[in-house]
């Protein structure tokens, strides 16, 4: 993944705690990857979530993208998009996991 410069993180340990929104501008195709890590405690599920930029946080959608453990996934966005990572309601069990959101320009 080239050039990453654009991050949001956050350690988690309840559900429905999410990063703070990552703005991702609206010029073409950008590349994100969703990081979890020091998770040997952890059990539950992670979400990628986005909502188009002029949307209300109680918007957010789920993207395919679900990770658990010490795991990194990578996708696609065209822009105008914020995109969060975090553990949703009903999903955390315990522990405590550190997460990561980027994308490149």
């Amino acid at each position: 993944m080239p050039d990453v410069r654009h991050k949001t993180s956050r350690s988690i340990s309840a559900e429905n705690q999410f990063t703070d929104g990552l703005v991702v501008p609206g010029h073409g195709r950008h590349h994100f990857m969703a990081h979890a890590y020091n998770s040997s405690s952890f059990v539950g599920t992670i979400t990628v979530q986005g909502k188009k930029l002029d949307q209300a946080d109680a918007l957010y959608v789920d993207f395919e993208t679900t990770l658990d453990g010490n795991k990194v996934k990578v996708g696609e966005i065209i822009g105008d998009w914020v995109l969060r990572i975090g553990v949703k309601t009903g999903n955390y069990t315990s522990g405590t996991i550190d997460v990561a959101l980027y994308y490149s320009d």
